[in-house]
């Protein structure tokens, strides 16, 4: 039985929201119990692995993940080429983040990083089996299951997290979280996605995504660097306290705040890309403004609660090493305002328009760089 473009949009983003909306809770919990149990000092740290990690996996994706969405080809000789070569990028990135290790640990001069990195480096090529697996389930709508992987992987990895925080593990409770986070999701994954690679290889396939795969990879990678600069800069010029306090910041007001428009991105752009490539029909355009309008009206009046309170809800729900972090939320509640709409990408990405939209992404992101470098220079950190 055919879906039409708003049963299936409904559908879609009603089971990708609803797993949203509880992971998107669990997360403040989670946060919020870490915040009690590790210092601002040892979230600093963490700030400073994610900071690395998160530039391997941008590498880890190369694009592929959108790529699959989009292209109207779904066959086994398609995905299983894919496959072997982010299998293959996962092996390199992850022997690269091995030999790097100490010196990344040197640099930053925090020692337990080089052992830290060690084991995550496991955790690239753990990513690196499920990024087509993930992708075919996203591009077969399988949001039900998705939704159920993600709440099932999350809510035991982050128990167990704040399990071995509550224990004194310090920031190796986070590192676990995270290792039995990506575990569990490949095994999950690889059962439901109805995916099995088989030992079949051609790259003209890849030449197929590659010019796609390309330009979202550089996307990817102008985001990180727009987003992760002005923690970079604070890793190096900064304590371990001022960092963990702004990386929690950032945690409590921008992420639940752009994890709304990346929850309907994930939604949308597969939506959109079925409803293109099978019905011939592009009615996407008028699905996009509701669903930006929802979500404005959604998100607006909670940053204006954390806007107008930031000093009751630190000294509310956060012990007292954190509470002078509260002129940080107020600013970065701000910030987060005008990071609701972002919700351009589905439209580009589902006609395949990788190259408009990494020059929108460019000429956004340079002005942000811009302005941080500014801020270095007039003492605005």
């Amino acid at each position: 039985m055919a879906f039409s473009t708003g049963s299936l949009a409904i559908q879609s983003i009603s089971w990708r929201g609803a797993g949203a909306f509880i992971q998107l809770i669990l997360g403040f919990l989670f946060t919020l119990l870490f915040m009690k149990y590790l210092s601002p000092d040892e979230y600093g740290v963490v700030a400073k692995i994610y900071i690395v990690i998160s530039l391997f996996n941008v590498f880890l994706d190369f694009g592929f993940s959108q790529a699959i969405i989009q292209s109207k080809e779904s066959s086994i000789a398609f995905l299983s080429s894919h496959f072997f070569v982010s299998l293959g990028i996962s092996l390199v990135l992850a022997l690269i983040l091995v030999l790097s290790a100490a010196y990344i640990a040197e640099f930053y001069e925090v020692p337990e990083m080089r052992n830290i990195l060690y084991v995550l480096s496991i955790n690239l090529i753990a990513g690196g089996m499920i990024i087509v697996h993930r992708a075919y389930m996203n591009k077969k709508l399988k949001f039900k299951e998705l939704s159920i992987i993600n709440f099932i992987a999350f809510a035991s990895s982050g128990i167990v997290g704040i399990l071995l925080a509550m224990k004194g593990y310090s920031y190796y409770a986070i590192v676990a979280q995270i290792v039995l986070l990506n575990f569990i999701q490949v095994i999950l994954i690889w059962f439901f996605s109805g995916f099995t690679p088989k030992v079949v290889f051609d790259y003209k396939h890849i030449l197929k995504t590659r010019h796609f795969s390309t330009y979202i990879f550089f996307s990817h990678f102008i985001i990180y660097v727009s987003e992760m600069l002005d923690q970079f800069l604070s890793s190096i010029y900064f304590s371990h306290d001022i960092l963990g306090k702004y990386n929690r910041s950032i945690s409590l007001t921008r992420n639940p705040v752009k994890a709304v428009p990346n929850t309907l991105n994930t939604v949308l752009f597969p939506l959109f890309s079925h409803t293109i490539n099978e019905q011939g029909l592009d009615k996407n355009e008028n699905i996009y403004v509701r669903t930006a309008c929802v979500i404005f009206h959604l998100i607006a009046p909670l940053l204006l609660i954390i806007f107008m309170f930031p000093e009751v809800i630190t000294e509310l729900l956060l012990p007292d090493a954190w509470f002078e972090i509260h002129p940080l939320i107020r600013i970065l509640s701000v910030v987060s305002l005008l990071m609701i709409l972002e919700l351009e990408s589905p439209l580009f990405l589902s006609k395949g328009k990788s190259k408009q939209l990494t020059s929108i992404i460019f000429i956004n992101k340079t002005i942000r760089i811009i302005c941080i470098i500014v801020g270095i220079q007039y003492g605005l950190m």
